[in-house]
């Protein structure tokens, strides 16, 4: 790509705010708005929504029986929930 497409790019990311820039020693530095671990939460939230009716129950029994996601690992992650202050 052209460098006048990549700064396009960037700064209809910028615009809007999936990227933040700062300038050192001129030269422009971009960096995502949200962590990665948001972001991913964000499209998660967004599949459950679409494909289960807003059901992460449905989800994890669809990881499940899908075999993504094993009865033991998923009992490890409710030991988890079940711990994690509220």
């Amino acid at each position: 790509m052209k460098d006048a497409t990549i700064r396009t790019v960037l700064r209809r990311l910028e615009q809007k705010g999936y990227v933040t820039h700062s300038v050192e020693s001129g030269t422009f530095l971009y960096r995502a708005s949200e962590s990665a671990e948001s972001a991913a939460a964000s499209a998660v939230k967004g599949i459950v929504d679409r494909f289960c009716g807003g059901s992460i129950e449905r989800v994890l029994a669809g990881l499940v029986n899908a075999a993504l996601l094993d009865p033991n690992q998923l009992a490890v992650i409710a030991g988890k929930l079940k711990r994690k202050p509220r």
